[in-house]
């Protein structure tokens, strides 16, 4: 018969993870991988301290001992758990169709991803030490990561529906229990997760009986594991209506489970954890990246990890003393992931990207590497396949032909002048709608003037309505009036509710000169105080940083960025990621009111290059990442009103890596790449020290980007560009939370000017400066005109500023120098 020790001994196979072999466990049955006991139900007196260390059957329980002293001399803490995930992994894999069906009708068909048979015991115990109950965060060495439902449900794609799950203080009596327990002669608290899994298998059709205890088995071992390793739900009264399943927040249960299970566990950390820690274990690795991402941003996210990816990130967090040191990611867009991984269709190219590719070639500065697009044979339809997935080749023949075939598909037969009319006709029928428009009609004749005085004719009878809500155009044939500003609607219940500005698209219209610079100057201004708005914006970011963090604070439907993330400008903090893509679509947007004498500058975010350039994923090969970096220019540019790639003469590329952020602009009109750096740290020389092959990857996967959407003239300087990296003479050594400050001035301020010409405004001794630019970008993303949020912004800064004037006063001037 085999010893208890030696059992234990072989069962345990992964080094550091959360599965401890010490645990109590009075089912001999259920014994699993990393756990075991004595014949008294206890775990061997001389193996207490023996977790997580045995590596083969033939380890030494002395041995182990002596290692464990050891590390704990060492403060490596582990967090102990009593029942790993094993076991369902191992389920999920053995589903039959039709019950994965049911799984999935459920809501819970994305828990098929989770491939987690352990969890890393040291990172594990460090998220836990570091997790703020009070606000739902984790500590990080700068800032918070807050924790919330959208968190859950990126991570492991749970249903959010409306009701609410709430835990009963202990496991009641239930009938399904207990006929759950009779059926394998057990008492109700003794069921282990093999028994459970046993009794799921004989309901093979996934019928009421597998649904309930397939949510058993999910809420025991994934949300709130019991201490002594059984199974004991707490909330069987919402398991027992399983046609509602999907109807119940689980996202908001798994999270009060979270703080639930964390207020015991605080008071004694020797105790196992009874929390969600592999969503929470998942959460944390996918929403701070260090130094690489171990596994592709999927959704949902747990999809790729592993346990032995997970004690790697452990390796390079824990063991080295680096944690919460990575760069902080937004909550991933479930559309937006997977949208990138769907087959990527066919862009035809014209042969002129072969002649490009010669002209790089046989350039002498040219790069040493190849662009990629090879050309083989053609064939009898004069396509030739390049080297890259998803990418034809044909002659501008072949194109222009194709292209007229089109056109004559075209029905020929078509009245588009009866059509417009038939359509006028049926819209006037529809009477006085809040959403009337107008058409202007270019046609003379007689039939069409009666339409237009038909429209003209009930616009007018609109308009006696009053005018408090809408905004008119004249009807005539001449052109419309051109508009300065954008035109905004009012819309009086989203004002009286969530006080929400909309903003229209604007038109192919071109803006006023006199609303452009240098009469409206873009570039904020460094030396002048703080305007009555900026003040009141921020003296309320000031003192209301841990009230309502989860607050929008910037939505122009490009970004959006939470009060949390606004905070990040407060003086000597590390700037957050979601505040510098803001700015970058707020520069778009300011670039409107260029002076026509001004270059005109596209302004990227940090999305395109976090997962495809800075920190590549392990797993994913360059053509993939070459596609996903074109997707997410394409998803950024079409957002953008009026853009056209002809236009536009400097392109700039926020870089934030190892906590540290720089800017790469491409200029498309002239050969030069320049990179704006704060730091002066390095070689300016060999650039390779300081940024290793990002600079050059990222002209890589531009110029492939721009040779696929036919910007051939625009490459060609791209590619023969040298890349360096201009010397300012306010550049620092030793100023590392203001680099997000730098970039921001650098974004704005840079037009691609000689050195000498370039008014920055800043000095080496700048530092009272970039603190007041804080303020100043704070007040002008809240306030900005293209924010959805301005009127919430105005609302809640104003109010918050007169309330405690009356008590005080209030000098935001001071507070950012002190």
């Amino acid at each position: 018969m085999t010893s208890v020790k030696e059992k234990w001994s072989s069962s345990v196979k992964e080094k550091d993870s959360a599965e401890e072999p010490n645990q109590l466990q009075t089912d001999k049955s259920e014994l699993t991988d990393g756990e075991s006991l004595d014949l008294k139900g206890k775990a061997p007196q001389n193996l207490e301290k023996g977790k997580d260390k045995a590596t083969s059957s033939t380890a030494q329980p002395k041995k182990i001992v002596k290692q464990v002293k050891k590390s704990n001399m060492q403060g490596n803490k582990k967090m102990k758990l009593k029942r790993g995930p094993r076991e369902f992994v191992d389920m999920m894999k053995s589903l039959t169709k039709e019950q994965l069906a049911a799984v999935e009708e459920m809501g819970f068909g994305k828990l098929i991803h989770f491939d987690i048979t352990a969890i890393p015991a040291k990172l594990a115990y460090a998220l836990l030490e570091s997790f703020d109950q009070a606000t739902c965060s984790i500590k990080l060495h700068r800032g918070t990561l807050h924790i919330s439902e959208e968190d859950v449900y990126v991570t492991l794609g749970l249903p959010q529906g409306e009701m609410k799950i709430r835990r009963s203080g202990r496991q009641s009596s239930h009938d399904f229990l207990d006929e759950l327990a009779e059926a394998g002669s057990l008492n109700r608290n003794n069921m282990g997760p093999k028994y459970l899994i046993k009794q799921l298998m004989k309901d093979k059709g996934g019928g009421e009986w597998f649904r309930k205890v397939f949510i058993i088995i999910v809420d025991t071992i994934l949300f709130a594991p019991s201490a002594d390793g059984y199974c004991k739900t707490h909330i069987m009264e919402y398991i027992d209506h399983i046609a509602e399943v999907r109807n119940y927040n689980w996202c908001g249960y798994v999270l009060d489970m979270l703080v639930f299970a964390h207020d015991t566990w605080r008071l004694n950390t020797s105790t196992p954890f009874t929390g969600p820690i592999s969503f929470l274990v998942v959460c944390y690795v996918d929403r701070i990246v260090y130094k690489t991402r171990l596994v592709s941003r999927r959704f949902p996210t747990i999809k790729g990890w592993t346990a032995a990816l997970l004690r790697r990130r452990q390796a390079l967090e824990i063991n080295t003393g680096q944690f919460g040191k990575g760069c902080k990611e937004p909550i991933a867009d479930p559309i937006r992931l997977e949208a990138q991984y769907k087959s990527p269709t066919q862009v035809c190219v014209t042969a002129e990207a072969q002649e490009l590719e010669d002209d790089v070639y046989k350039s002498a500065h040219g790069p040493t590497f190849s662009l990629g697009f090879g050309f083989g044979k053609k064939s009898e339809d004069n396509i030739t396949t390049s080297g890259m997935n998803g990418i034809v080749f044909i002659n501008s023949d072949s194109a222009c032909k194709e292209k007229d075939e089109h056109v004559d598909d075209v029905p020929k037969d078509v009245d588009l002048q009866a059509e417009i009319k038939s359509a006028i006709n049926a819209y006037i029928e529809m009477g006085d709608d809040p959403e009337f428009m107008t058409l202007a009609m270019n046609n003379t004749t007689n039939r069409v003037d009666d339409v237009k005085a038909q429209i003209k004719s009930a616009m007018n009878a609109f308009m006696q309505i009053g005018d408090d809500d809408f905004m008119s155009s004249p009807v005539n044939n001449k052109a419309t009036q051109k508009l300065g500003t954008q035109l905004v609607v009012y819309d009086k219940e989203n004002r009286v509710g969530k006080g929400r500005m909309e903003v229209r698209s604007r038109s192919e219209l071109k803006i006023s000169l006199a609303l452009r610079s240098p009469f409206n100057e873009r570039m904020v201004k460094i030396q002048s105080k703080l305007s009555i708005e900026e003040k009141h914006a921020y003296y309320w970011i000031l003192t209301t940083s841990h009230m309502n963090e989860n607050t929008l604070v910037y939505d122009d439907d490009v970004v959006q960025v939470t009060k949390l993330e606004f905070c990040s400008l407060i003086p000597r903090k590390l700037i957050e990621v979601g505040v510098i893509n803001a700015w970058g679509s707020y520069l778009n947007n300011m670039e409107e009111f260029r002076a026509p004498s001004s270059p005109k500058r596209l302004f990227f975010t940090t999305y395109p290059c976090l997962y495809t350039i800075v920190t590549k994923p392990a797993s994913v090969d360059v053509k993939m990442l070459i596609t996903t970096f074109g997707n997410n220019l394409d998803n950024e540019v079409k957002e953008i009103p009026n853009f056209k790639w002809a236009e536009t003469d400097m392109v700039f590329f926020p870089i934030c890596s190892n906590e540290h952020y720089y800017l790469v602009c491409f200029f498309l009109n002239r050969s030069s790449i320049v990179i704006l750096d704060n730091s002066k740290n390095g070689d300016d020389n060999d650039l390779t020290k300081n940024y290793g092959d990002i600079p050059e990857t990222l002209r890589l996967f531009f110029c492939r980007y721009m040779t696929t959407t036919g910007l051939h003239a625009q490459c060609k300087y791209v590619i023969k560009s040298k890349i360096e990296r201009l010397k300012m003479n306010w550049r620092t050594k030793d100023n590392v939370e203001d680099c997000g400050v730098f970039l921001m001035r650098h974004m704005e301020s840079y037009m691609g000017q000689r050195l000498q010409d370039w008014k920055c405004g800043l000095s080496v001794r700048s530092k009272n400066k970039l603190q007041r630019l804080r303020a100043k970008y704070c007040g002008a993303l809240m306030n900005a005109g293209n924010n959805h949020e301005y009127f919430n912004n105005k609302k809640s800064t104003t109010s918050h500023y007169e309330n405690d004037s009356k008590y005080m006063k209030i000098d935001v001037e001071k507070m950012i120098t002190d």
